[in-house]
């Protein structure tokens, strides 16, 4: 069974973005990825904690 092709309909709504847009997008999405683990560790550990991580 052939694979459809499907990244062309993907990246449209990207197509036509500048380098500069592209990098900002990009780092905008990834702050949104790991706000989550940033509150996470910023609210479920200790001094102790992250002195044995060190």
């Amino acid at each position: 069974m052939p694979r459809e092709d499907t990244y062309l309909e993907w990246r449209a709504h990207l197509a036509d973005l500048t380098d500069e847009e592209l990098e900002a997008r990009f780092w905008e999405l990834t702050r949104q990825v790991v706000a989550p683990l940033v509150e996470l560790a910023r609210t479920h550990t200790s001094p102790s904690i992250e002195r044995s991580v060190l």
